[in-house]
């Protein structure tokens, strides 16, 4: 996130603790909702760049697909991993059922949790990243189709399974800001929020997501992916590939994208955290 853009979403966020009644320590959930709405939005086109993490074999089916180039956004109810925890603890069913989604990490270092989750230890993942510009102007565009483009809010609810830090029950937070709120299970079954919120424990993915909702009995939907966005695009290999492994994902890209995406050192490049994720695959 760029220093004007951080200092004015600091801003929003100091602004809307003010709406608190001084005599509590809690924003009441009706003032809060429109605040986190239109902060969760706008954050969503503050970050630097944005990278989808997936396996080789769901690369091929982005851009050598049926559909030709797309990204595929998977139904809340649907999904296996830290969402579908999501979708059973926020989400009325009927909503999760309505709900498709697209992740991107937004942090512009990789990140670790994510190449464990989808590559553990194997050669066979990928780091897809659009820098901000042109990522952006595509969420412009699949706004006006009506998408919602908004970072993740990060849930500590206080309850009997949970084990938070007092200071962080029945808060939403993102980057470094938190806020306490009453009414919590009401706001998060606002069907407003649905696919925008999930658990604090997962807060270091730093999501920002494309929101499609949608009545079809299909478990996913597909978004175009316009040539002039393919063509900016950056792939980073597995933390475990070896020298052959390599050079074989560089020839799925290739024959994957053709004309539409050059390969270089800048576009095409091994991972950075080679011998610290070798470390945690060596702990497990």
């Amino acid at each position: 996130m760029s220093g004007e853009k951080l200092s004015e979403f600091k801003d929003k966020i100091e602004a809307l603790k003010s709406w608190r009644d001084p005599d509590d320590e809690m924003l009441p959930s009706k003032e809060i909702l429109k605040g986190l709405l239109r902060i969760s939005t706008e954050a969503a086109t503050c970050h630097s760049a944005y990278s989808h993490y997936t396996t080789v074999k769901a690369f091929k089916k982005i851009f050598g697909g049926k559909n030709g180039p797309s990204m595929r956004l998977s139904r809340l109810a649907s999904v296996t991993l830290n969402d579908r925890n999501e979708s059973d603890k926020y989400i009325r069913p009927e909503l999760a059922r309505q709900t498709f989604e697209g992740c991107f990490n937004h942090d512009g270092s990789e990140c670790a949790n994510l190449w464990w989750l989808y590559a553990k230890g194997s050669p066979n993942a990928l780091r897809i990243t659009f820098p901000a510009r042109p990522f952006e102007n595509w969420c412009a565009e699949l706004r006006k189709q009506g998408a919602d483009v908004a970072d993740v809010l990060y849930a500590a609810v206080k309850g009997e399974k949970d084990d938070y830090a007092f200071n962080r029950r029945n808060t939403l937070s993102w980057e470094d800001q938190r806020i306490g709120v009453k009414d919590f299970h009401v706001l998060l079954g606002n069907p407003e929020l649905a696919g925008r919120v999930k658990d604090y424990e997962w807060r270091a993915e730093r999501e920002t997501r494309i929101i499609v909702r949608k009545s079809t009995g299909d478990r996913f939907v597909y978004l175009p992916l316009p040539d002039w966005l393919i063509g900016e695009m950056r792939i980073t290999t597995s933390p475990w590939v070896t020298d052959v492994d390599y050079e074989r994902i560089k020839r799925i890209a290739c024959d994957c994208l053709k004309e539409r995406w050059k390969c270089t050192k800048n576009t095409f490049r091994p991972s950075v955290l080679e011998r610290a994720m070798d470390a945690l695959k060596r702990s497990r």
